[in-house]
């Protein structure tokens, strides 16, 4: 009984071997991938702008228009992640009686508990709050 059932799966897998093998096809040699305008190949890096000037210490910069939040004097590269929001190291609210930050501090529509754990809708601070710095834009504007 086993002998039989041995043999007719060794004939089942080495048939679907076979047909499998004629499946199989040569891959195509590979292209570079095409930009939107036909025959121009996408670059693969770019050239590094010029570093960008931010504004001095102290120097508090205007909005556009009434309701902005605020623009953000210094580069926004501290870390942010679930467990941790790099902007707070900074600018959290000082506690009663502690001495304030030298930084802005959040503003209170931002936490629940009355200042105690962040809102999760004002998590992400860069949402909102940009990075101002002076640059020379790379693509000519006249809006």
């Amino acid at each position: 009984m086993k002998k039989p059932m041995m043999a007719a799966s060794l004939v089942l897998a080495s048939s679907l071997t076979l047909v499998g093998c004629s499946l199989f096809q040569a891959a195509e040699p590979f292209e570079a991938p095409q930009g939107l305008r036909q025959g121009t190949p996408v670059a693969a890096t770019q050239v590094q702008g010029e570093k960008p000037v931010y504004p001095k210490k102290g120097e508090i910069l205007t909005r556009n228009w009434d309701g902005q939040p605020p623009l953000i004097p210094h580069a926004a590269d501290k870390p942010m992640n679930l467990k941790r929001n790099g902007c707070l190291m900074c600018h959290k609210p000082a506690k009663p009686g502690a001495k304030p930050a030298k930084a802005t501090a959040t503003h209170a529509s931002h936490f629940l508990d009355g200042g105690k754990k962040l809102n999760n809708q004002f998590y992400n601070c860069t949402q909102c709050h940009v990075p101002q710095s002076q640059i020379v834009p790379e693509v000519a504007n006249s809006y």
